[in-house]
């Protein structure tokens, strides 16, 4: 799950498929595909390396946490900085963690996704 949403910072450059998110894959396989995995995928990963259900669901809440946080830096960072290809950017990468969250945590991706929107509202179209 980590991986997913730090590896998503680099597709703010790759192209949208039809539902907004990347139109890429991850680097490495999981379970013979490059395809993102899903929350049940991370789940079974987890229990295979050793992590306990309780684990896993801190760590969830903690990386929701993190990006949340790191979504109202990107709001001050915008509030003085109004370099324009900077804010289109950012608000990319915060609506591409939150297409990244959706199977992880909604709540978490609906306000991410709510922050990308108020950023740069052209993701919008």
């Amino acid at each position: 799950m980590k991986w997913r949403i730090a590896a998503r910072a680099m597709s703010v450059y790759a192209p949208r498929d039809n539902h907004g998110d990347a139109n890429d894959g991850m680097a490495l396989t999981l379970g013979g595909t490059k395809r993102w995995p899903t929350a049940d995928a991370l789940k079974r990963l987890g229990l295979v390396c050793d992590v306990s259900s309780a684990r896993q669901n801190h760590w969830r809440k903690h990386l929701g946490t993190a990006l949340l946080k790191t979504a109202d830096c990107a709001e001050a960072f915008v509030s003085v900085n109004q370099d324009q290809e900077a804010v289109r950017n950012i608000g990319r990468m915060l609506e591409l963690w939150s297409y990244g969250m959706k199977p992880v945590d909604e709540a978490v991706a609906k306000k991410l996704m709510q922050c990308a929107y108020s950023l740069a509202p052209k993701l919008q179209t």
